[in-house]
C-alpha cells in the first residue's frame, strides 16, 4: 500500500514540485533563447551568399561536427569542379587550334569562294557550337568556384568553433576592418606611457633634489 501523507508533507511535496517545474522551466526557455540567438538571419544568408539549409546549424547538437561534415562534403564538389576545369581546359585548346587550322584551310581557299562557304558552314560552324558548349560550361565552373568561396569561409568559421554574434564580425569582415583602423596595439600604447612617466619622474626627482640641496 502507499504511504499515507499528511496535509502538510502534501503541501511541501506540492511546493517543491512547483519549485522544480519553475526551475525546469526558466532553464529550458533560457537555453530556447539562448539557442533562437543561434540561428542565422534571412538578411545574413543573403549577405554571406550562403545555403539557407545551413540557417539552423549554430542550433545543433554538435555546430563543429556538423560543419566539419560539410566542410569535407564541399571539399568533394570542389575536387569535381576542378576535374572539369582541367577537362574544359584542355578540350578549350583543342578546339582554339582546331579553329585555327580551318580558318587557315578557308583562307588557301580564296580563289574558290564556293568551297570556302562550304567549309565555313560545315567544319566552322560545328566547330565554333562546340566553343559556345565549352563557353557554358566555364560559367557554371565560376559559379560553383564562386559559391565555394562564400560556403567554404562560412564552414571554416563555424567548425572553427566561431558562433555569433562573432561569427557576425568575422563573416562580414568588420573585425579587419576595425583593426585597420587602429592598427596600433596596446602594448605599445603601454610602453610609450611607461617611458613618459619614467621622464616626468626624472625631473621630479631632480626638483626634489635641488629642493634639498642634493646633488
Amino acid at each position: 500500500m502507499w504511504p499515507i501523507l499528511s496535509q502538510e508533507e502534501l503541501y511541501s511535496s506540492a511546493v517543491i514540485i512547483t519549485l522544480i517545474s519553475f526551475i525546469v522551466g526558466r532553464l529550458s526557455k533560457r537555453n530556447g533563447e539562448r539557442m533562437s540567438n543561434q540561428r542565422l538571419l534571412e538578411n545574413e544568408i543573403t549577405r554571406w551568399k550562403i545555403d539557407p539549409d545551413w540557417s539552423t546549424i549554430l542550433m545543433s547538437k554538435d555546430p563543429i561536427a556538423l560543419a566539419t561534415k560539410e566542410y569535407k562534403k564541399l571539399s568533394k564538389l570542389k575536387e569535381e569542379n576542378d576535374k572539369e576545369d582541367s577537362d574544359l581546359q584542355r578540350a578549350g585548346r583543342e578546339g582554339v587550334k582546331k579553329i585555327e587550322a580551318i580558318k587557315s584551310e578557308i583562307a588557301s581557299l580564296g580563289s574558290t569562294p564556293l568551297n570556302a562557304a562550304y567549309l565555313r558552314e560545315l567544319s566552322l560552324s560545328p566547330a565554333m557550337s562546340k566553343m559556345t558548349r565549352l563557353r557554358k560550361k566555364a560559367q557554371k565552373i565560376v559559379a560553383v568556384d564562386l559559391r565555394y568561396a562564400h560556403h567554404e569561409h562560412f564552414l571554416f568559421l563555424i567548425k572553427s568553433g566561431s558562433k555569433k554574434p562573432g561569427l557576425v564580425e568575422e563573416m562580414d569582415d568588420s573585425i579587419i576592418d576595425l583593426e585597420n583602423e587602429s592598427p596600433k596595439t596596446k602594448t605599445l600604447e603601454f610602453m610609450e606611457r611607461q617611458i613618459a612617466g619614467m621622464m616626468e619622474d626624472e625631473e621630479s626627482i631632480d626638483k626634489i633634489n635641488v629642493a634639498l640641496g642634493i646633488k
